[in-house]
């Protein structure tokens, strides 16, 4: 049984906020990592089954260069991705890979992983 300490802190869960812990690429740059921890992501509500997609970061940071960092066409479960230059208008857009995804152009960096004990709930999320 739950005990009334852990019954407590699970009546404060906010069941529409969810933060992951993240293994960061040591390649993100810094304006990744801004996109990263600066800004509260919103999971876009058309997006396909397969991404996670946080869209308001690709007009915030619009005139920011992100140069291309990756070198693996695979992006797999748990992924954080950012579009980098070579992705045009969608350069700066932040995503979560739930299901594995094939970047043939290199065209999203992979900035953080999502750590193992938690990404199982990447397949929990909903928009």
């Amino acid at each position: 049984f739950a005990t009334e300490e852990e019954l407590s802190a699970l009546s404060k869960v906010n069941k529409h906020l969810i933060k992951f812990r993240l293994d960061v690429s040591k390649k993100a740059s810094e304006v990744e990592k801004q996109i990263l921890f600066d800004e509260l992501h919103f999971f876009r509500g058309d997006s396909t089954l397969d991404l996670v997609r946080s869209t308001m970061t690709r007009i915030k940071y619009a005139d920011k260069h992100i140069p291309c960092t990756t070198t693996s066409t695979t992006k797999v479960i748990g992924d954080v991705i950012i579009g980098n230059e070579n992705f045009g208008n969608y350069s700066g857009e932040t995503q979560i890979v739930m299901k594995e995804l094939e970047d043939s152009k290199l065209q999203r960096n992979v900035v953080a992983t999502i750590v193992p004990e938690e990404v199982f709930l990447v397949r929990y999320l909903k928009p």
